[in-house]
């Protein structure tokens, strides 16, 4: 289903969680549902080479749209899927600027990129009217919701071997939880079936990094609005002035 999406894409090549057929689709298959799909619109924002979108509306989306910003992934999307709607872009950038929405916002592999992640967090759940699905790396949280400040390096397109490096913030599982529900999304998290071709980060425990224990790499959540949110000490003391 997938073999032209994995073969020309890079990361089917990377030590931890490597891309694959199997992978693809097990993640799919618990991320994007069919209830979280079919007759709606549905954006991708860092949509690589555009798997996600074959998945989508072959599910039934009323529409795809794809945000990507590096050149090789962006022609390779347009070729692969041409019935997917694809734009090239900087995801903030794009979120800043557009007067669009869509049901169903995927941000896959991509919080972690960015250095202040409650802007695209806030700008994701603006263009979201029912369902943010976010697929994030995950980090040690002991207990207490934890956002670490670390270098990492994420893919580059054209060539695994020289990623971009830089200073970056990973956000665990419940601390997700948490500023999510700030801007009114309650959210569960999702396992995907094992996999079983590679390392599985999203279920198995890893010791992936050596100044942490071991723990589950990745993670996966599935968001809907919410009426009954915690709000924040911000919002009290903005309430209370």
């Amino acid at each position: 289903m997938f073999k032209l999406f994995v073969d020309n894409d890079v990361r089917k090549d990377r030590k931890l969680v490597p891309i694959t057929e199997e992978s693809l689709i097990n993640r799919f298959s618990s991320m994007l549902p069919k209830d979280v799909i079919d007759g709606v619109t549905v954006l991708d924002l860092g949509s690589a080479a555009g798997a996600a979108g074959k998945w989508c509306l072959e599910g039934g989306a009323k529409s795809y749209t794809g945000i990507e910003l590096q050149d090789e992934y962006y022609r390779i999307s347009k070729t692969l899927l041409p019935q997917g709607e694809f734009i090239q872009s900087d995801v903030v950038e794009f979120l800043r600027s557009t007067d669009r929405q869509w049901e169903t916002v995927i941000a896959a592999g991509l919080i972690h990129g960015y250095f202040n992640p409650f802007e695209v967090i806030s700008l994701i759940c603006k263009v979201a009217t029912d369902t943010i699905i976010i697929e994030s790396v995950d980090t040690h949280e002991s207990n207490i919701p934890t956002i670490h400040f670390r270098p990492t390096n994420m893919i580059n397109a054209e060539d695994l071997n020289k990623p971009y490096h830089g200073i970056t913030t990973f956000i665990g599982a419940s601390a997700l939880e948490l500023i999510m529900n700030e801007y009114g999304w309650v959210g569960k998290r999702i396992y995907p079936e094992p996999i079983t071709s590679g390392i599985d980060a999203y279920n198995h425990m890893i010791k992936w990094h050596p100044d942490l224990p071991e723990q589950k790499m990745r993670y996966i959540y599935q968001f809907t609005r919410s009426f009954n949110k915690q709000q924040s000490l911000q919002s009290k003391i903005h309430v209370g002035i």
